[in-house]
């Protein structure tokens, strides 16, 4: 018998949001936001890439 367990989409959101906060502190992702309004995109990029990852690691339950 092969058992499969699966995690919860709350238990995802939590560890996505730990991720998130781990690779851009919330400090570090305000201060990506502010360049991207003043005109300079390059953390906001950088920093949407790293979420990229990191929701790819951390994909939704298929239900």
């Amino acid at each position: 018998m092969h058992l499969t367990v699966r995690k919860t989409r709350e238990q995802i959101k939590a560890m996505r949001q730990a991720a998130y906060l781990k690779a851009w502190p919330a400090a570090q992702q305000l201060e990506a936001q502010m360049d991207r309004v003043n005109g300079d995109p390059t953390k906001w990029t950088r920093m949407q890439a790293e979420f990229a990852a990191i929701r790819s690691v951390y994909p939704w339950p298929i239900e």
